[in-house]
């Protein structure tokens, strides 16, 4: 029994740390899209909308594949989509409020805001990935 939740733990410790890295490399992405399109004259609209299309491929495939374990399909990434919409629509006023209220360049503005969005993030991607009742980690138990 203390070795079955000595290894639950571990197995719940390590989808975490999966989830983290996935999250840090959408950051990540999310950030280089946001400056480097902002360096090419895109408005900060139209650099969302970029970035949100990418970064939410990427993150739907990691995510899905290796924090979750779960199967893709095109109502998982619909789902998806809503929730980092949801989380979006949280970030775009931070972003403004960087950029536009404060003056900020976009370099500064975009990791600031994400900074300041990263919190609410995990549920969204959790509720949007995981079905009730379906059991998570098939991969990672693999890995243990």
């Amino acid at each position: 029994m203390i070795v079955r939740r000595g290894l639950a733990a571990l197995v719940v410790h390590r989808a975490r740390l999966v989830f983290v890295g996935i999250s840090g490399v959408c950051l990540v992405s999310h950030n280089v899209v946001m400056i480097v399109t902002d360096r090419a004259g895109f408005s900060l609209w139209e650099s969302l909308v970029v970035s949100f299309v990418l970064v939410g491929l990427i993150g739907y495939l990691g995510h899905s594949l290796l924090t979750f374990a779960q199967p893709m399909s095109i109502h998982g990434l619909c789902r998806y989509l809503i929730g980092i919409g949801t989380g979006t629509a949280i970030a775009i006023p931070i972003i403004w409020f960087w950029k536009v209220g404060v003056a900020l360049p976009m370099i500064v503005a975009s990791p600031l805001a994400s900074v300041c969005t990263i919190g609410v993030n995990y549920v969204l991607v959790r509720r949007a990935i995981v079905r009730p009742g379906a059991a998570t980690g098939r991969a990672i138990h693999h890995a243990v």
